[in-house]
Parts: C-alpha cells; sequence; structure tokens
C-alpha cells in the first residue's frame, strides 16, 4: 500500500501531504507531513462525521436522498453555494 500510495504522490502535479495512521498497529505512512496547507473544504468531514452517526443510529441509511434546502447554505467557495435549491 505504501509503494501505491507513493507512486501516486509522486505523480500528482501539485502540492501533498498525507498523515495515516493504522489504529489497530500503529503503524503510520506521512509525506510532507510536517509542510502547512492552506485548508480547503474541510466542512465535509464533520457533515460526513455526521452522517455517519445517524447511519449508525438508523436514521438514515446510505440510500437516503436529501434534498438541497437554501437553508443549508453556508459561506464558502464551492459550487454548492450557488447550486439551485432541490
Amino acid at each position: 500500500m505504501v509503494s501505491n500510495i507513493s507512486d501516486e504522490v509522486s505523480r500528482y502535479n501539485g502540492d501533498v501531504g498525507l498523515y495515516i495512521k493504522d489504529l489497530k498497529s500503529g503503524r503510520t505512512f506521512h509525506h510532507n507531513a510536517k509542510k502547512r496547507f492552506v485548508s480547503a473544504s474541510l466542512i465535509k468531514v464533520p457533515i460526513m462525521v455526521s452522517a455517519f452517526q445517524a447511519i449508525k443510529d438508523g436514521k438514515i441509511s446510505l440510500s437516503t436522498r436529501v434534498r438541497y434546502a437554501r437553508k443549508f447554505r453556508r459561506g464558502g467557495s464551492g459550487h454548492m453555494k450557488w447550486a439551485k435549491a432541490g
């Protein structure tokens, strides 16, 4: 796996920073782990955590559709900011 990730990173045309930790074994892999990067689109992480918690609680499933409503809009620069409701 490490060689596959390293190969992908070397082919990518841009800056890459990774830190991966196997929580069972404690083994880690990192690439540019100490380099600073501008954060972007991090809102997706807590949204994903919330969605997985709702799945675990039986409130929704992976196939549940969510209708996009104007009330969901937040600041930022992504394309969803300008998407039509519905």
